[in-house]
């Protein structure tokens, strides 16, 4: 198929993507951020499938040779920084049990 016949896809599945997360963020399920990262996720897609040479272009100038490569790296970043924060939300919330089961036993203790 023609490059061009996928860009219908992308922007339908950005849609619904994004209209999906917002339906959660009513119900209080998910953050107004992640509605915003899906967003942006979904707008970088769509360029990115109009603009294909563009990444190509500008992935030579940062040096690799092509634009999947740049995403790619871009992706695994990412992905680094989100495992990073994930990990000092599960140490901060284990520190918050920690002191809850202190104050829970000094309370016991008490009677």
């Amino acid at each position: 198929l023609p490059f061009h016949l996928y860009q219908p896809g992308a922007i339908i599945i950005g849609i619904l993507s994004t209209y999906y997360l917002y339906r959660k963020y009513k119900k209080h399920e998910i953050r107004f951020g992640m509605i915003i990262l899906n967003g942006l996720f979904w707008l970088i897609v769509i360029i990115i499938t109009f603009l294909g040479e563009f990444t190509t272009l500008i992935s030579n100038q940062i040096g690799l040779h092509r634009g999947l490569d740049m995403i790619f790296s871009i992706l695994i970043a990412i992905l680094i920084y989100f495992i990073y924060s994930t990990n000092q939300q599960i140490n901060k919330l284990n520190k918050d049990i920690a002191k809850v089961n202190k104050l829970i036993d000094e309370k016991n203790n008490k009677k």
